[in-house]
């Protein structure tokens, strides 16, 4: 997967950009967390089944409201996994089925990104015995307490770089179910809030594609709107993206 700290560094000269940037590198950052960002993966058998919903709030260097955007984690019974991001101009999803493949959408433009069998399987669980943190300790993630969050046991991991902050909230109760994010940075600080946890299989239309959608590599999905072609990932991101779409697609011919 992405190096997601790198992707989290390369900020951007606007605000708008940086609403965006942020709209994809928070869901490769839950997608770290979450489904853990190695290729070993693990039979999901047994996988307790929920839905979460949060509300991001962009604030400048100021404290000055900029951007709302909303987000959505699924989980299913048989282990298949996704993310929703929506803003103004876009609503993104990425997700992970129970057979191994991985599909990235822009919802709003009719495109999606197909990676067939991308994994061996469906998402490894994360062990909430484990503070809900795994290989990604190897990557600078610490174990940092313990609070309540609407009402919800959560465990705060935390990684610090030069000049930015990543802290999330897991529940481990909830199969480390991601409750909670903020990410403090140069441009000023995102929080994502908890806006509703509801456990039990969740509705199906988040996991559905739909068959009219353009296919296309990654770096064809689109960004904010008044700009004819461009990605919502950074160029050296797209770059390894497409590289890695054109690998799994090839490889089933």
């Amino acid at each position: 997967m992405l190096n997601n700290v790198a992707l989290f560094r390369e900020r951007s000269g606007s605000f708008l950009r940086v609403a965006f940037f942020w709209l994809t590198a928070v869901a490769l950052l839950v997608s770290l967390i979450t489904l853990v960002s190695t290729v070993r993966r693990a039979r999901a058998a047994g996988t307790l089944a929920y839905t979460v919903s949060r509300t991001e709030q962009v604030f400048d260097q100021n404290g000055t409201l900029r951007f709302t955007h909303y987000y959505v984690d699924a989980v299913r019974s048989d282990g298949a996994r996704m993310w929703r991001g929506t803003t103004g101009e876009q609503q993104a999803r990425g997700i992970y089925f129970a057979n191994g493949d991985y599909v990235r959408t822009s919802d709003l433009m009719g495109r999606k990104s197909t990676f067939p069998k991308l994994y061996a399987g469906a998402p490894a669980r994360r062990d909430p015995a484990a503070s809900c943190l795994g290989e990604e300790v190897q990557s600078g993630w610490r174990f940092a307490g313990e609070d309540t969050i609407a009402g919800f046991r959560a465990f705060r991991v935390t990684m610090s770089t030069p000049g930015e902050v990543y802290t999330m909230w897991c529940a481990p109760d909830y199969g480390c179910a991601n409750l909670q994010s903020w990410f403090q940075h140069g441009n000023g600080i995102t929080k994502q809030n908890l806006a509703a946890l509801v456990p039990g299989e969740p509705d199906l239309a988040l996991f559905q594609v739909s068959q009219a959608f353009t296919e296309g590599p990654p770096s064809m999905l689109p960004c904010p709107s008044g700009q004819n072609t461009c990605s919502v990932l950074s160029p050296a991101a797209a770059l390894r993206e497409d590289s890695k779409y054109n690998s799994a697609n090839t490889t089933l011919q």
